[in-house]
C-alpha cells in the first residue's frame, strides 16, 4: 500500500486479512471472512478470527499502541461466537469508561473492544457521551491497489477519515474516487 497522506507500512498479510500500520501508532485491519453460503463455517471463522487477533496484538506490541480498527466483511452477527467470544474479536455492545478494560475467562485475560454494529441491533449506545470532549485533530488516509511493475499505477478504493482518538471513523467509498 502506498499513500501520499501518511506513513503507512504493511503488517501481516494473510488470506483473510491485511494489516496496515499507520504513522507507527495505529493498526488498521481489513478483513473478508468465509461465508456460510454452502454450510455452517462458524468454527472455521472463529479459528481465523483468533489468528487475526493474534496478528493484530503482535502489531500492537510492535508499535506499542492499542489504537486499532477492524474493518471488513466478518460474515457474522454481532452476537456470533467470532464477534462476541473473548477468544474472538470480543466485540461488546457498550464499553463504559469506569469498567475494567479486560475480562478474565478461564484464567486468561482478554481485552474488550467496542463493536458499533450492535447499534444496528437496537442498542443505540453512544460511546462519545462518556468520553467527553476530545481533540478536533482529523486524519485522512487513501487506500488503493497497486500493481508490481507499474510503480505509478494506483487504483483508489476509498479514504479512511478519523479523529485524534480514532472514533468515529468514516469510510468514504465513491465510484468517482477511482477516476
Amino acid at each position: 500500500m502506498w499513500s501520499s497522506y501518511a506513513n503507512i507500512k504493511p503488517g501481516s498479510q494473510e488470506k483473510y486479512c491485511s494489516i496496515q500500520i499507520i504513522d507507527d501508532g495505529f493498526v488498521l485491519c481489513f478483513i473478508h471472512l468465509c461465508t456460510d453460503l454452502y454450510g455452517d463455517h462458524s468454527d472455521e471463522r472463529l479459528a481465523i478470527i483468533q489468528r487475526i487477533m493474534y496478528d493484530v496484538h503482535k502489531s500492537e506490541d510492535k508499535i506499542q499502541s492499542q489504537r486499532i480498527m477492524v474493518i471488513g466483511d466478518i460474515i457474522e452477527m454481532p452476537y456470533g461466537r467470532g464477534c462476541l467470544n473473548a477468544n474472538g474479536f470480543h466485540g461488546l455492545p457498550a464499553l463504559n469508561i469506569s469498567d475494567k478494560p479486560t475480562r478474565t475467562v478461564n484464567e486468561i485475560e482478554y481485552r474488550k473492544f467496542y463493536n458499533p454494529m450492535w447499534n444496528l441491533m437496537g442498542d443505540f449506545y453512544d460511546i462519545q457521551d462518556d468520553l467527553g470532549e476530545q481533540s478536533k485533530e482529523d486524519h485522512r488516509y487513501e487506500v488503493f491497489l497497486t500493481v508490481k511493475g507499474l510503480e505509478h499505477y494506483r487504483y483508489r478504493m476509498m479514504f479512511v477519515d478519523y479523529g485524534a482518538i480514532s472514533y468515529p471513523a468514516t469510510i468514504v467509498l465513491n465510484e468517482m474516487l477511482a477516476i
